[in-house]
């Protein structure tokens, strides 16, 4: 793929996926690849359906395009689900050495947005879902971050990360059920901070940590119904609407609910890469 740096990504003996050929002894019950960011930890690769990330882990380029006009962002997850943008005007742009010296991608609140061509890669059912992301609010306001549906609204299903009025929300919708799980604190000007949002059995939940001590962990009970959604988008809805002013380092989303040590390593994985003190 033109424009994109190669990192080796595959299976070895063991069973477990590498990235870069780096291996390492099993820490989780499922597969993890080993990290090379500044933590050291391993991340599980079980279930892994999107990676998405500004800056890899070996220092290669992550995406097509330019620095100013981002084409592609590519998925690390080795599901092929790369997120694009055919529109050279709806392009976010690269910001390299935004936070611990590493790159995000930046939308610009008016009508930037990336988005997948598959409509089911993301389709969770009535199922668990995981998703972790390192991103940076710097406006107020009532925007997407990412999400999975064509509209935040009683006909759509689907979920969704948004800002609204400085906080963070969570979302899922099945039709003509709205769940979510709001901060209670705000996010706005905190620099960039560490975010999951979850579904579990029955709950929908959502944390968030910012290097300056803030936190929110949010439970939402009877978060059930099916959330089959459309294609995955970052930077607004799958069809440009709510486009978000963000600043988005790196997000990983899973079509399960990691273990208590697998979600551990996964925030050791991004706080240390990007240098959050959680």
């Amino acid at each position: 793929m033109n424009g994109i740096g190669s990192a080796s990504l595959g299976i070895g003996s063991n069973g477990w996926s590498t990235l870069a050929g780096n291996m390492g002894s099993p820490s989780f019950d499922s597969p993890v690849a080993k990290s090379r960011g500044r933590s050291g930890s391993r991340i599980p690769m079980g279930g892994l359906k999107l990676w998405v990330r500004g800056t890899a882990n070996n220092g290669a380029r992550t995406y097509t395009g330019t620095a100013t006009a981002v084409s592609q962002w590519r998925d690390f997850s080795g599901e092929g689900n790369h997120l694009k943008q055919s529109t050279a005007s709806k392009r976010p742009s690269v910001t390299a050495s935004a936070q611990n010296g590493k790159a995000t991608l930046t939308f610009d609140g008016s009508n930037d947005y990336l988005v997948g061509s598959s409509t089911t890669a993301f389709d969770f059912g009535n199922n668990e879902y995981d998703v972790y992301m390192v991103v940076d609010i710097p406006n107020s306001g009532n925007r997407v971050i990412l999400s999975t549906a064509s509209a935040i609204n009683s006909s759509a299903a689907g979920i969704a990360v948004m800002y609204m009025n400085k906080k963070i929300r969570g979302l899922l919708q099945t039709g003509s059920k709205q769940k979510t799980a709001t901060t209670a604190n705000s996010y706005n000007g905190k620099g960039y901070v560490y975010v999951r949002t979850y579904r579990n059995a029955s709950q929908l939940k959502l944390e968030v940590d910012a290097s300056d001590g803030t936190t929110d962990t949010i439970t939402t009970a009877s978060a059930t119904g099916d959330v089959s959604g459309g294609a995955f988008s970052v930077g607004a809805e799958n069809d440009g609407g709510s486009a978000g002013a963000v600043n988005v380092c790196e997000v990983l989303v899973y079509n399960r609910l990691l273990g208590t040590g697998e979600a551990a390593a996964v925030k050791q994985y991004l706080s240390g890469k990007y240098g959050l003190s959680l």
